[in-house]
């Protein structure tokens, strides 16, 4: 297979010490049967099998990426961590690095920062009553609205998506906001969390059907040989 661009956004380019696999700068891996097919392969835990010589390696999906693309030996990396989910957002961490790492992360929120999310909770439960008690929806879509690109944003680093796919994940979480709110069928919480989460769900529900998609056309790939 010969290294290529899809298109301005995805390259993908061969694995030096396994040439019959390629791997994209968004995190993908493929490989080709006999009838040339492009397969993907799927990630179970960041890893995946690949195949040399009749033999099969366990591999780190994210060490080969961050190896092909800085032309580094994949056998260099070990007992190293690399986290991230395109090529862009991959980080290096030695061990003591990767644990300071999930410290930090664990830390609680600021007083400032929970003042923040409280008053915008209130702001937004404040938006709710209005809707209900008036009819007048203007201000809950703007309210909504002014979540947009903060949730696109989120969407984007944690998925490694294109924007516009973003946008439509977006858009269906928040007519699922809408719908709730209006007829009432849920108790309120925040809208900011409410749509992050809603939009991360979706595009898991997606991304494990065109898992279940891709196991299926691996079956059919091997049954080939």
């Amino acid at each position: 297979m010969k290294n290529q661009t899809i298109n301005s956004e995805e390259i993908w380019k061969t694995i030096p010490e396994f040439p019959s696999y390629q791997v994209s700068s968004l995190g993908q891996i493929r490989s080709a049967c006999k009838n040339r097919k492009e397969v993907l392969l799927k990630k179970r835990n960041k890893y995946v099998s690949l195949y040399r010589q009749g033999k099969a390696y366990c591999v780190s999906a994210n060490k080969v990426m961050y190896s092909v693309f800085n032309n580094i030996p994949l056998s260099s990396l070990k007992g190293l961590f690399i986290i991230g989910e395109t090529l862009d957002t991959l980080q290096l961490f030695t061990p003591r690095g990767i644990m300071d790492e999930i410290r930090a992360k664990r830390r609680k929120h600021t007083a400032i920062e929970v003042e923040r999310m409280q008053m915008e909770t209130y702001d937004d439960v404040r938006t709710v009553i209005h809707v209900w008690k008036s009819g007048d929806t203007s201000k809950f879509y703007a309210r909504v609205e002014s979540h947009k690109n903060n949730t696109i944003a989120y969407l984007q680093r944690r998925f490694g998506i294109r924007r516009s796919d973003a946008e439509e994940y977006w858009s269906e979480a928040s007519a699922i906001l809408y719908s709730s709110v209006l007829n009432k069928e849920r108790p309120i919480i925040g809208f900011a969390p409410w749509l992050k989460s809603t939009a991360k769900n979706i595009i898991l529900t997606v991304q494990k059907e065109k898992r279940r998609m891709r196991e299926f056309d691996d079956r059919r790939c091997y049954e080939s040989y």
